[in-house]
């Protein structure tokens, strides 16, 4: 699990330091591998990142700088300047 947990925390980082270019003065501090236990530490960084990307794309949306992806039944929007 360590490996996973590892794993997660680069993704994560990955996430945050894309969304610091969008927000300015984001502030989300994550944790060192060594001292997380288990995956459920880890959900209040996830839910932390997902409310970000959801703000990210509510004001892209709001602004019409958004694409739909998929297909005549579903969609996931995106900024229109990541796809």
């Amino acid at each position: 699990m360590p490996g996973r947990i590892r794993n997660l925390l680069i993704e994560f980082t990955a996430i945050r330091d894309a969304l610091a270019q969008v927000f300015e003065g984001l502030s989300l501090e994550l944790p060192e591998p060594t001292i997380i236990k288990s995956l459920s530490a880890l959900k209040r960084y996830e839910d932390a990142l997902d409310a970000l990307v959801c703000a990210r794309v509510g004001v892209e949306c709001r602004a019409g700088r958004t694409v739909a992806l998929g297909g005549d039944d579903t969609a996931i929007w995106c900024p229109g300047d990541v796809v």
